[in-house]
């Protein structure tokens, strides 16, 4: 059973075992980011460079998870 996305999740989590969309998931297990901890620490602005990654998907992230701005 996959985790709920939330604030307090311990950064230690694997993003495999967080219940985010699979586009979301395909694109940050494509860019090498594999624990709530790395994508925390990610900025927005570099997610945005990610191909797949827009606006809305940062932001679905930034409101789940808790990034960095």
């Amino acid at each position: 059973m996959k985790l709920k996305p939330s604030f307090d999740l311990p950064n230690r989590t694997r993003l495999e075992d967080v219940n985010l969309p699979a586009r979301i998931q395909n694109v940050l297990a494509l860019y090498g980011i594999k624990t709530v901890g790395e994508l925390r620490v990610t900025r927005g602005t570099t997610l945005l460079t990610f191909q797949d990654m827009g606006p809305r998907s940062v932001a679905y992230l930034r409101n789940q998870l808790g990034l960095a701005d």
